[in-house]
Parts: C-alpha cells; structure tokens; sequence
C-alpha cells in the first residue's frame, strides 16, 4: 500500500489537501479537501474519509501509477495497466492535456484517447505532473517509444516548459512533442529513456 498526500502552504501553516493510497490489486482510495475535484467524485465536495474511487472511472483496469502535483491548484494523472493515461483537478493552463483549458475537471479524462490528440493510442509508462504552487501546473508523459510530451503552463518563451515559443506565453494545452519535433529544443531523433521533474517551474526537468 503506498500512501501520498499533498499539502499546501497557507501562511505559517501547513494545511493538507488531499491524500491519495493505492493498494496491491492497482485500485486506490482518496480524502481530503477537493476545490479543483481532486478526488475523482465527480463533485467539488470535500471528504474526510477515505472512500474507494470508481475503478469505472479508468475503464476499469488496475491502475499502477499516480502522479500528483504541488499545491492548492494541483491536478493528477494515473496510468493503467495496459498504457492508457487519465488526468483530472485543476486544468486552467490545459495541464490535464485535453485539447481545452476549463477551471477543473471533477471526473479523470483518459487523454490516450482523445481524437486528434498525439497522445491517441499510445502507450504511457511514465508521468509526472508539476505546480509551482502558484497555478503552473504543467504535465510531462513518456511513451514506450522513448517519446515525451509535454501540455500545460508554458511562459518565456517555453524555457521552462521545454516547448519553443515565438510568444512569451504560450500555454499548451494539446501534449506536444519535445523530442523529434522541429518546434522543440531538442529536436534531433532523441530517444527517452527516462523522466525526472523536479519542484517548481524553474526547477530542472
């Protein structure tokens, strides 16, 4: 069982936001407050008690990754068993990778399987969501084909996102391709192999 909660900075208080446990057979529970619909309930309503999300909710496969971001305005991904990648909370800079940038999103959306989408049909092994604490989320996802892609916050000319921009900002809000693709800094036929995100927007990825 592997239990994660998030906090946020509220003055000279620590206050908990949600914590999150995921448990052997790839299901997993959440509590907490939810002001972006962080516990996958469809609903915005906080829980102090630790209740089972939906399995329904991830076209009920096990899930065997979760990442979460920082802060109040956090939002979260979790891949499943066989690559399909579902994100939900906080999407105003397009962070849960939808193609569209509501305030939030209350129920997971399953971003492999959005027409149009790069992310269509491929399969995820690794994720990793990120906030500053001050609404930056931004969303990097690795495929098995040694591809990352990257939606979400974008400022200064993409520096920090890793997405080249003309525009100093230039929120992403479809993934887009930071390896093999003319638009991006690395752009010579790269390979991933691994993912690391570090705290913050001007932390190193």
């Amino acid at each position: 069982t592997l239990v994660c909660c998030r906090v946020c900075n509220a003055g000279l208080a620590m206050v908990t936001v949600c914590c999150f446990g995921m448990v052997m057979y790839g299901g997993w529970y959440a509590w907490g407050v939810t002001q972006y619909g962080h516990l996958a309930a469809g609903t915005q309503t906080n829980d102090c008690f630790a209740g089972r999300v939906d399995p329904k909710k991830f076209n009920n496969e096990n899930s065997i990754y979760m990442s979460v971001s920082d802060g109040r305005s956090m939002h979260l991904a979790v891949i499943t068993e066989t690559g399909k990648c579902f994100t939900w909370g906080r999407a105003t800079h397009g962070q849960c990778g939808t193609g569209s940038n509501p305030s939030h999103y209350t129920n997971p959306q399953d971003v492999t399987a959005i027409s149009g989408s790069p992310l269509n049909g491929e399969k995820i092994i690794h994720v990793c969501c990120e906030n500053s604490g001050q609404d930056t989320g931004m969303t990097y996802y690795m495929t098995d084909e040694g591809i990352i892609y990257f939606s979400g916050y974008s400022n200064t000319y993409g520096v920090y996102s890793g997405v080249y921009s003309s525009t100093s900002t230039n929120h992403q809000y479809t993934p887009i391709g930071l390896t093999n693709a003319s638009t991006t800094y690395l752009s010579d036929n790269q390979k991933a192999v691994q993912l690391w995100v570090g705290g913050g927007r001007y932390a190193p990825k």
